[in-house]
């Protein structure tokens, strides 16, 4: 319905939200060009992490997360109802890249921790007490990777403050433990399925961001407003 005043946003009533399962096909089949575009970009930008060894694990905060982060940027905006656009992942990376790598720095450093602890073990195995210090930072490393579920969606969704995000992450862990437990039964699925061939890894990157971005805008307290035209970079309010 059309005023005097012009069209808005808030003239047209919302579609009705499409089963979370029908949401997903669709993402995935509208989207499938950014998609695979984007997780070539993803191949190029590990480059680095593979070169570097033990610790490119680290390297990979500055250059693998930002742009995972700009993909789920995209696939935010497919979630809510809009399109996933190689300019949207390509900004999201820019204007999100220190946030996403303060996000991901901890646990890139854990990673490399304890791949480096391993080594010593088995160059040094009588040496017990690394064990110990080995099965510590595993814990950790799994602790902080359950938080990552969700805290490039949220900053992704949100583009939250630091502190903002990592207190919804939390608060989505402990409210929606079962929900938690299937995106980690799909990610150990997703990484099996790799080991398969790797020319596997063009679609899992894709499939896994589509399905957790459906899966936390979903999960929070939204802003139903539509995000095509309401707001220019097509951001949604943040969750209470």
């Amino acid at each position: 319905m059309t005023s005097s005043r012009g069209w808005t946003p808030e003239d047209e009533r919302p579609l009705p939200e499409l089963p979370f399962f029908q949401k997903i096909l669709e993402d995935l089949w509208e989207g499938y060009f950014t998609l695979i575009v984007w997780t070539l970009v993803l191949w190029l930008l590990s480059i680095p992490l593979w070169l570097s060894g033990t610790w490119g694990w680290i390297v990979a905060a500055f250059t693998l997360a930002p742009g995972w982060t700009g993909l789920m940027v995209a696939c935010g905006h497919a979630a809510r109802g809009g399109f996933a656009r190689i300019g949207d992942a390509a900004r999201g990376t820019f204007r999100l890249y220190w946030r996403s790598v303060a996000l991901t720095l901890p646990l890139m450093i854990l990673i490399a921790l304890f791949v480096f602890t391993a080594q010593v073990i088995v160059a040094f195995p009588e040496r017990r007490e690394m064990v110990l210090a080995w099965a510590m930072q595993g814990g950790l490393c799994l602790m902080l990777a359950v938080l990552h579920i969700y805290l490039l969606p949220i900053l992704a969704l949100y583009e939250t403050p630091l502190k903002r995000t990592a207190q919804l992450a939390v608060v989505l862990v402990a409210r929606s433990v079962w929900r938690t437990l299937a995106l980690l039964g799909l990610a150990m699925v997703l990484l099996t399925l790799t080991r398969l061939h790797p020319l596997v890894w063009l679609i899992v990157p894709g499939v896994w961001i589509v399905v957790v971005m459906n899966a936390v805008w979903r999960m929070t307290k939204l802003d139903r407003r539509p995000t095509t035209g309401s707001e220019p970079d097509g951001r949604a309010k943040e969750p209470r």
